[in-house]
């Protein structure tokens, strides 16, 4: 008794039944990103470095001749004594700072070498969305979509 059961079920799904086949093709859609990104870049470069003058520093005829010219210009502006000796002061000081000071006389060209921060474009790729193309009815259709 089996067996007729059996045999139905194979005659009920064994026979083939007639639909309309859809075949679908999907496509993932990709787009180049470019982005900057800080980079660290080992270089050497040519940089300007100044040359200064050779100085000896203060010599004791300058200060002393700006304690005197500090003392007469002291005493001729408050007719003391007192203003004397603190033009005498502030000559001597004068004259040792200014003798102190350099400037660039020029410069020159040195290559130097070392890690230097900069920028870099990188070129990315990524997922943009998908396309699903299929064909109904003796048309074709073709949807955009988002995975």
């Amino acid at each position: 008794m089996h067996i007729k059961y059996l045999f139905a079920l194979m005659l009920a799904f064994g026979t083939p039944v007639l639909a309309d086949q859809t075949k679908a093709t999907i496509e993932d859609i990709y787009v180049d990103r470019i982005y900057v990104e800080p980079a660290v870049e080992k270089s050497c470069r040519e940089v300007d470095v100044p040359i200064m003058a050779q100085s000896s520093g203060s010599n004791g005829g300058n200060v002393l001749m700006g304690m005197i010219v500090g003392g007469i210009l002291g005493k001729g502006i408050t007719g003391k004594d007192n203003g004397a000796a603190a033009g005498a002061v502030m000559g001597g000081v004068i004259a040792a700072d200014a003798r102190s000071k350099q400037a660039p006389q020029g410069y020159k060209r040195e290559l130097r070498c070392g890690n230097y921060e900069t920028t870099r474009e990188v070129t990315k790729r990524i997922y943009s969305h998908s396309i699903v193309t299929f064909k109904a009815d003796g048309r074709t259709y073709s949807l955009e979509f988002m995975k």
